[in-house]
């Protein structure tokens, strides 16, 4: 009689500590997915990045071509899906007066 006592005093204690960590565990993940989805995290980075891709244009099925700034140069570079070739430095249009309106790339070509 007092193992049944036991027992069930045991298992209700267990199956309430059961289900407060479940839930401690579903509110910690959903606590997590609100952080990621809205990007709080993001806001405490200020870092400046290194590499910015300003602009692209496709130029067929397979190849495209962006501009990459690195620094205070821009890069022109061709993409295909088996190549990444370097075309030419932006960085000295101001010396030949050519100009770009809103960094768009059909004006450069």
């Amino acid at each position: 009689m007092i193992e049944n006592y036991i027992f069930k005093n045991f298992s209700e204690k267990f199956s309430n500590i059961t289900v407060i960590l479940i839930l401690f565990f579903c509110i910690i993940y959903f606590l997590i997915k609100l952080i990621k989805h809205f990007g709080f995290l993001k806001k405490f980075n200020n870092k400046i990045p290194l590499i910015e891709i300003k602009n692209s244009l496709i130029l067929g099925d397979k190849g495209k071509i962006i501009v990459v700034q690195v620094g205070q140069d821009c890069i022109l570079l061709g993409i295909t899906p088996n190549h990444i070739n370097y075309l030419c430095t932006l960085s000295n249009l101001k010396d030949k007066n050519i100009k770009i309106k809103s960094n768009n790339i059909k004006n450069v070509i």
